[in-house]
């Protein structure tokens, strides 16, 4: 069931979705210490396999080296020309410099400069990449921006074990993917927090609402979560999750998982398959999702792991992008009706989307920006 007995208000003015001085507020309390995914062990199959992120305001490199991975800001420090412009690739010893060819080791340290004597008096090691700290949680990889950051258990918190196992060593990857949004990074969050938009924006994908006494919210200091269990159901996508759980060798839970990590960090589970998603602000109206998609293909032998790959690549990836392009549209349209000069009275919130009010509530906790009274704000605009 839900935790609130009616609707709620809401919390965030629309400015707070439009406006570069909130968003600048947000880049300095919100995201300033903050752990981030980045990608995940599977993407990196062999030592020295490396791949560019756009974080926030600056582009960074992970690059595998060994079974660890090392983090750096993807500029060189001798004419500031990113080290490179691919979005991935391989430097099994070292990192090389596009423009002139300095190279750099997995600590960050320059070990060759091309045309060294030129340089008189330089001394060794100087100039170097500038790293940032890099901690892995089952598969995941997280990066900070921050050197005061606690570490990234310490930063979980609740959520690292349960992180841990929904992301175990045995899943493989399915899908890594960045996309481009035309709408603040809130509005992509908060529609991951609310389930009153399935039916209407995915009947086909989703369904139809789930029951509230089939629903469980947990609202945390620095986290919330919804599980919707369908223990009990015996409709045809329950038997044919019965069908495929028997074919992997393993027992169905029956259930379906989200939590959020705030700021911006969801993670999901979907029967035989995991997400996680990023949501990273670009502009006041414009946001960037990372997402990394797994499936579950069980132990049963290399038969059955093959045509389960084969199935859930095919099928999954293929919802994954539908369900994406279904909120695409009321995403955007949400951030164009923020941005319109006259909004009807309103600024409400139902049981179902209590967790968009405890994120909203966190915003205001760590920007200090003012609670909004929505009905105040309409009797002005009807007044003027």
């Amino acid at each position: 069931m839900f935790i609130s007995e009616g609707h709620l208000p809401q919390v965030l003015p629309p400015e707070a979705y439009t406006s570069q001085k909130q968003l600048d507020l947000e880049l300095k309390t919100v995201f300033d210490s903050v752990w981030q995914c980045v990608g995940a062990k599977n993407e990196f199959p062999r030592d020295g396999d490396f791949k560019t992120v756009q974080l926030l305001e600056h582009e960074i490199i992970i690059w595998r080296r060994g079974s660890r991975f090392q983090t750096f800001l993807n500029v060189c420090a001798h004419r500031y020309c990113t080290v490179t412009s691919e979005s991935c690739g391989n430097a099994p010893e070292r990192l090389r410099c596009q423009y002139h060819g300095w190279e750099f080791d997995e600590t960050g340290n320059t070990r060759k400069i091309p045309d060294s004597p030129c340089f008189k008096p330089l001394k060794p090691g100087v100039l170097g990449l500038q790293p940032f700290r890099t901690e892995t949680c089952g598969q995941l990889i997280f990066v900070t921006l921050s050197e005061s950051t606690p570490s990234l258990r310490d930063f979980l918190g609740d959520t690292f074990d349960v992180i841990a196992e929904l992301f175990h060593q045995d899943l493989f990857l399915m899908a890594a993917t960045v996309r481009d949004v035309n709408a603040n990074w809130k509005v992509l969050l908060e529609n991951s927090l609310e389930s009153y938009h399935v039916e209407e924006c995915h009947p086909s994908t989703l369904g139809p609402l789930p029951r509230p006494e089939r629903c469980e919210h947990v609202l945390h200091e620095a986290w919330c979560s919804l599980e919707v269990c369908y223990q009990g159901d015996r409709s045809l996508p329950i038997l044919l999750d019965d069908f495929a759980h028997a074919w992997i060798g393993e027992k169905p839970k029956h259930r379906w998982e989200q939590i959020n990590v705030f700021p911006n960090l969801i993670f999901i589970r979907l029967s035989m398959a995991t997400w996680v998603e990023v949501m990273l602000p670009v502009a006041p109206g414009r946001s960037q999702s990372l997402g990394l998609a797994f499936g579950n293909a069980g132990r049963r032998g290399r038969l059955h792991g093959a045509v389960t790959r084969v199935f859930l690549k095919r099928y999954l990836i293929n919802m994954f992008n539908q369900l994406i392009e279904e909120d695409r549209r009321a995403i955007e349209g949400v951030q164009r009706g923020l941005e319109c000069q006259q909004r009807p009275p309103g600024g409400v919130l139902s049981a179902r989307e209590e967790r968009v009010f405890h994120f909203q509530e966190y915003i205001v906790s760590k920007t200090g920006c003012d609670r909004w009274d929505a009905h105040s704000a309409s009797a002005e605009l009807r007044a003027a």
